[in-house]
């Protein structure tokens, strides 16, 4: 039978008569101790950096030394050999990449003069940038684009966009239009800059002009407010010129009077 003290472990044979002796042999058992890898961890880095050993080695508990470590990707094992009749003992690191803060590419805006971009129009001129960022500026025309950086990660990144104002064309000049009531009336016309287009407005806020310079009507009495505009090759658009049109009674089957003081008349036509 065994019996044991400790790591003394003893194998007794009883004896048979007519012996009288038992015999007893002895085994004293030796613990080699377990490797221990630790309990597994993970790791947050910065995209682009390769985590150290130190960083690896925060992120297990209580772990043996002497191991060492290898990866497959993102996830590290920590490795440490045995001595017989032990196995070895790993842990493991996963790792994630925090992704390093991105403005974008630097780009360039245009816009017309006395007309301030809205975050929009600058972040439209950048290329590939993040959205969490902020602006700052101007500064000389030079707006900033800066995305903090999420840690690990250390560095802003920045990008700027240059914008530059373009001329804004003068306003069209006009002149006050008088007809007869009924009588027929043309298209209404306006000076303008050479290569300008035209846009003409029956409000002074209205977004959408006339496809086409309208042609007033006659069949009423009264003073008709229009507005016209004009937009230079460079897109711009200037302010709008009012241009009113004075429609007149008729007095008398030939005559009308086209001034208040009835000292200025045409035929109606």
């Amino acid at each position: 039978t065994w019996s044991h003290t400790g790591l003394v472990y003893n194998y007794t044979v009883n004896a048979t008569a007519p012996c009288t002796l038992s015999d007893t042999s002895s085994v004293t058992v030796t613990e080699q101790a377990a490797p221990y890898a630790g309990t597994d961890g993970t790791l947050t880095v910065c995209a682009g950096t390769n985590p150290s050993e130190s960083q690896l080695f925060a992120a297990i508990t209580a772990e043996d030394a002497g191991g060492s470590w290898s990866n497959a990707g993102l996830v590290y094992t920590y490795t440490v050999n045995a001595t017989l009749p032990c196995s070895v003992d790993t842990a493991t690191v996963t790792v994630t990449e925090q992704a390093q803060p991105n403005a974008g590419t630097d780009g360039t805006l245009s816009v017309c003069a006395g007309i301030t971009p809205t975050a929009a129009d600058l972040f439209s001129a950048l290329a590939g940038a993040d959205l969490e960022g902020y602006w700052s500026g101007p500064i000389d025309g030079v707006y900033t684009y800066t995305v903090n950086a999420t840690a690990p990660c250390t560095g802003n990144d920045t990008a700027t966009v240059i914008v530059t104002e373009l001329a804004v064309p003068s306003k069209p000049v006009t002149s006050a239009v008088t007809y007869c009531q009924n009588q027929t009336a043309i298209a209404l016309t306006a000076s303008e800059i050479t290569t300008a287009t035209t846009n003409w407005y029956d409000d002074p806020s209205v977004v959408n002009p006339y496809p086409n310079a309208p042609t007033p009507r006659t069949d009423s009495v009264g003073t008709f407010d229009y507005y016209v505009s004009q937009t230079a090759d460079n897109g711009c658009e200037s302010d709008r010129a009012l241009l009113e049109v004075i429609v007149y009674p008729i007095y008398n089957a030939s005559i009308c009077y086209v001034s208040s003081d009835e000292t200025e008349t045409i035929r109606n036509r």
